[in-house]
């Protein structure tokens, strides 16, 4: 019997959110909340110049992901 192998790897964390789209339009975004209800987080990820405004088809679509952003990012964003 030889020694126990370990693979380690850093955990990242983001921000679980929604993205819904009307018409191919942004028009809320939100977390998960409590799993019931969330926070409205629109505004917020509007500032995130990788969320689309506006789809490549006219389509109404709830989109789920995770939201992270290194501290460079975070910095440049709270200098704004």
């Amino acid at each position: 019997i030889g020694s126990p192998v370990y693979t380690v790897e850093p955990k990242i964390d983001g921000l679980s959110v929604s993205l819904e789209y009307e018409n191919g339009k942004y028009v809320k975004g939100s977390t998960r909340g409590n799993g019931v209800v969330g926070e409205d987080v629109t505004e917020n990820l509007r500032m995130l110049e990788e969320i689309p405004e506006i789809l490549n088809q006219d389509i109404t679509i709830e989109v789920r992901g995770e939201v992270y952003l290194r501290r460079a990012q975070f910095d440049k964003l709270n200098e704004k």
